[in-house]
């Protein structure tokens, strides 16, 4: 075997130090193709609206983070689902082409401590802040109606438990009040059956929304006024990667072999 055709580490090492410039040049052209593909995509605008959501402790009592979370993911729950359905129909109406997966990709709902932020993106900045405002102010609407019957349903309840308490009292040998008797034991098992049924009515209304939610004003979107950076990063990257792979290859084609 001839001295040449042996493959050391050391050879590969020199050909790359003496071909960087190659090296160089390419991953430089990888990056400029993923520059200019970025160019050529259409910009894409991001919008943001908030929706700050708060406990009332002095109702709810002491909370432990864990249903602290509990709470406040129902409440954003409420207002995801609300919002995006009326999104879809808001999209309808104006004729858009807007399905529920392609909102799905486009919209991101999270929670950042105590407030809801939405972010929505299009490729037209006044269309990303009106579909994200429809979003926020129909899911607040929905928020607040379920915030509603979950208070009319802790009334009921309070209620109900008391209609509960005098029907013990009115089978006790104890003095009960006159409302407790057993004469108007018909009567209070009537209240407490179409309390009951109210109850659960309220209770299915409120989505599992508590009655001591502190409920602000949306924070809305406004039309964002410069594209975000949305897949620049990788394409330049993907680019200088390529770049680097095709140079390599290039320093070690046969052509330009090193002589020692």
């Amino acid at each position: 075997m001839s001295k040449e055709s042996i493959y050391t580490p050391f050879e590969s090492l020199e050909k790359i130090l003496r071909g960087w410039w190659l090296l160089a040049l390419c991953m430089i052209t990888g990056a400029a193709a993923g520059y200019i593909i970025h160019t050529f995509q259409p910009p894409v605008y991001e919008a943001r609206a908030r929706l700050g959501i708060n406990l009332n402790f002095t109702k709810t009592g002491a909370m432990t983070d864990i249903e602290e979370d509990l709470a406040l993911n129902a409440a954003g729950d409420v207002v995801f689902n609300a919002g995006q359905a009326a999104v879809l129909g808001y999209a309808q109406e104006q004729g858009l082409a807007l399905t529920k997966e392609k909102l799905n990709e486009i919209a991101f709902f999270e929670r950042r401590f105590q407030t809801w932020e939405l972010r929505l993106r299009s490729s037209d900045p006044d269309r990303a802040a009106q579909l994200a405002n429809v979003w926020m102010t129909a899911g607040r609407d929905a928020l607040v109606e379920a915030h509603d019957h979950a208070q009319a349903a802790e009334v009921l309840q309070r209620r109900l438990d008391a209609l509960e308490t005098c029907l013990q009292r009115s089978i006790s040998a104890q003095p009960v009040p006159v409302e407790c008797t057993l004469t108007n034991l018909p009567a209070i098992q009537r209240e407490i059956a179409a309390t009951g049924a109210i109850l659960s009515k309220e209770n299915l209304a409120s989505q599992g929304v508590l009655s001591g939610l502190l409920i602000a004003k949306v924070e809305p979107a406004e039309p964002p006024v410069s594209p975000v950076i949305y897949g620049r990063g990788v394409l330049i990257f993907a680019g200088v990667a390529i770049g680097f792979i095709a140079g390599l290859l290039l320093v070690h084609l046969p052509w330009n072999r090193i002589r020692r």
